[in-house]
């Protein structure tokens, strides 16, 4: 097996996977977003909402905020205190403001410095004159097979794209040249060719296939080469998500492995 960074620009990383079959990268890139546990809002007290918006949609809202996660905390589950909540295992956030403003992100007080939300300009709401919101959270690990707030990142893999044209039988009418979405066919001497910057961004398509009245081109996804694109929502950085996704994997295959006595 080979892997390699090809690009890096932000939360956004691209890498090309070689040597393993579809089972191996859908397995990893469904554990990059469900098997790595990030902290987010579970519960909430609320002391006062004279907001327009229902308790139940604010609720919903400071769910979805994504907090910087710190690994070092346990599962509440997993935790010495046996689920009832403690420092090892939970972070409040308090949340007393005042109307008339907009209400953002930032404007959550956390117990931890290091659990804040990773975008603090996001809205929550907006308070008029005489309005007010005075609540508490908690926030905890928890997996995103559990519930989306809990997910950091997505993660796409596809199969690494091969294009082939038979110059013997391309008549040089650019039909294909003309449809592709990507711009990965270019005319030279007449001729149809690949522009290679640009190949990894084919999606096979096909179009151009469909275009070629002369059947001289052929598009297809290699069998054992994928290209693997993770985003991360900022909780954790791309290269966390990846090693927390491999030891979880490695964890579950030994559990099966013990399992079955093996």
């Amino acid at each position: 097996m080979k892997f390699t960074k090809i690009k890096e620009e932000g939360n956004e990383s691209l890498f090309l996977v070689e040597g393993v079959t579809p089972a191996f990268i859908n397995s990893l890139r469904r554990a990059c977003m469900s098997e790595v546990p990030v902290m987010a809002i579970d519960e909430i007290e609320i002391i006062e909402n004279k907001s327009a918006m229902y308790d139940e949609i604010l609720a919903h809202r400071l769910g979805l905020i994504p907090l910087n996660t710190d690994l070092d905390y346990n599962l509440k589950e997993r935790c010495k205190c046996g689920g009832k909540g403690c420092s090892r295992c939970e972070v409040r956030l308090k949340l007393d403001v005042e109307g008339p403003r907009i209400v953002y992100a930032k404007d959550l007080k956390s117990d931890d410095p290091k659990i804040t939300p990773v975008y603090p300009e996001i809205p929550i709401v907006e308070l008029l004159e005489g309005q007010k919101v005075d609540l508490v959270a908690i926030a905890r690990l928890g997996f995103g097979k559990e519930h989306v707030k809990f997910s950091p990142c997505l993660a796409i893999h596809r199969n690494f794209p091969s294009i082939k044209i038979d110059v013997k039988k391309c008549n040089g009418c650019n039909a294909c040249i003309n449809v592709c979405p990507k711009h990965i066919l270019v005319e030279r001497d007449k001729k149809v060719a690949i522009d290679t910057e640009k190949l990894m961004e084919c999606d096979l398509c096909l179009a151009c296939v469909d275009a070629c009245k002369e059947n001289a081109i052929e598009v297809y996804g290699e069998e054992d080469k994928y290209l693997l694109y993770i985003e991360s929502w900022g909780q954790l950085s791309v290269g966390q998500i990846l090693k927390s996704a491999i030891q979880n994997l490695v964890k579950k295959l030994r559990e099966f492995k013990r399992a079955a006595k093996l």
